[in-house]
C-alpha cells in the first residue's frame, strides 16, 4: 500500500512542479508592474517589500537585491519608523528558510539593527515588535530559555505601551515556548491567556482571534483531543469571513484540508474526505492548482491509509486528477 502512494504522490509532485513555478513567476511579474507605477515613498516600500518576500520562493539571489535596496530606501528617508520596519522585513523573509542556519543567523541580525535603531530613538512599540521576533527565531533554534528572555523584555515594555495584538503575541509566544519545553499546563494557560486578551480588545481584530483560535487547535491536537482541535481550528476559519485580504480565500482551502487531516486523525475517513474535496473545490474556483497540491497529496493518503487503493487510482486518473496534473 505505501509504495503505491509514494509513486502516486511523487508523480504528482514533479508535475505540479512547472505549474507552481508558473505562478510564482506570475505573482513576482504583477508585484513588479505594481512597483514601476508606485509615486509615493510609502508605496515603493511596500512592493519593494512585497518582492523580496516573494521572491524567497522564486529566486533568492534576486530577493537579496530587493531587500538591500529596501534597506537603501528606508535609510535615505532618515525615517526611523520606516528604518526599524525595512530591517524587521529584512529579518521576517530569511526566517522563511530559518531551517538553514546561515538564513537564521541573518535574520537575528537584521533583528538586531531594527532592535538597535528602535532603542536608541525610545521607540518602544518597535523594540517590544523586533523583541518578539527574535524570541520567536531564537525559539526555532531551538533555544527556549533566551526566547523567553526576549519575550520577558517585550512584557515589560508593554506594561506602559497600549498595543492589544502585541499584548497577545507575548502570550502567544509564552505558550509556544512552554509547548516546548513539554510544560504543557502553561502552555495551555498562556494559549488561554492569549485568547482572552484577543476577545477583550478594545479594538476587535479577527487576525487576534484566529491565531489564538489557530493555537489552541495545535494545542489540543497534540495531546490528541481531536474534537477540542477541530472546534477552535473551525473557529480560527471562521474568523476569515471578517478578515478582508487577497490571501483569505487561498487560506480558507488550506483550512479546510487542516480540518480534513483532524478528521483523518480522528478516524473518521468519510468527513476527512469531505474536506479534502471542499479545499480541492474552492482552489479549482480560483484557478490556483499549486494550492491543490496539499488537498490531494492527504486525499490519496486517506485512500490508501483506509485500505482503498482502488479508490487511489480512481481519483489519480479522474478528471479532477488530469486536470490538477496539466
Amino acid at each position: 500500500m505505501r509504495p503505491l502512494y509514494v509513486f502516486l504522490l511523487c508523480v504528482f509532485l514533479l508535475s505540479g512542479n512547472f505549474s507552481a513555478r508558473s505562478q510564482q513567476a506570475a505573482a513576482v511579474d504583477s508585484i513588479k508592474q505594481a512597483l514601476s507605477r508606485s509615486t509615493t515613498l510609502e508605496q515603493r516600500f511596500y512592493w519593494t517589500d512585497m518582492l523580496q518576500r516573494t521572491l524567497m520562493n522564486v529566486n533568492i539571489q534576486e530577493a537579496d537585491e530587493y531587500g538591500k535596496k529596501l534597506i537603501e530606501m528606508a535609510e535615505e528617508s532618515r525615517d526611523r519608523q520606516l528604518m526599524v520596519r525595512a530591517y524587521l522585513a529584512n529579518g521576517i523573509r530569511c526566517t522563511y528558510l530559518q531551517g538553514t542556519m546561515n538564513f537564521t543567523k541573518r535574520a537575528i541580525d537584521y533583528f538586531n539593527q531594527a532592535l538597535e535603531i528602535a532603542q536608541f530613538n525610545k521607540m518602544d512599540e518597535q523594540r517590544a515588535a523586533v523583541l518578539l521576533r527574535l524570541a520567536a527565531v531564537t525559539l526555532a533554534l531551538p533555544d527556549p530559555d533566551k526566547s523567553l528572555g526576549y519575550v520577558s523584555r517585550a512584557a515589560s515594555i508593554l506594561e506602559t505601551v497600549d498595543n492589544d495584538s502585541l499584548r497577545v503575541e507575548v502570550q502567544n509566544t509564552l505558550g509556544d515556548i512552554y509547548l516546548s519545553k513539554n510544560d504543557k499546563t502553561l502552555a495551555l494557560s498562556h494559549y488561554l491567556n492569549g485568547l482572552h486578551e484577543a476577545e477583550n480588545a478594545r479594538h476587535p481584530n479577527p487576525t487576534l482571534l484566529r491565531t489564538a483560535y489557530g493555537n489552541l487547535s495545535g494545542f489540543y491536537a497534540d495531546i490528541e483531543d481531536y474534537d477540542r482541535a477541530i472546534d477552535y481550528a473551525s473557529r480560527a476559519m471562521q474568523q476569515l469571513e471578517y478578515i478582508h485580504e487577497r490571501s483569505s480565500p487561498y487560506q480558507r482551502a488550506i483550512d479546510l484540508n487542516n480540518i480534513g487531516k483532524l478528521y483523518a486523525a480522528k478516524n473518521n475517513s468519510d468527513l476527512a474526505i469531505t474536506y479534502y474535496k471542499r479545499s480541492l473545490a474552492l482552489a479549482d474556483s480560483m484557478k490556483f492548482s499549486t494550492l491543490k497540491i496539499p488537498a490531494y497529496s492527504s486525499m490519496l493518503e486517506q485512500y490508501l491509509r483506509s485500505d482503498q487503493p482502488q479508490q487511489a487510482l480512481q481519483f489519480f486518473n479522474s478528471a479532477e486528477g488530469m486536470e490538477l496534473r496539466k
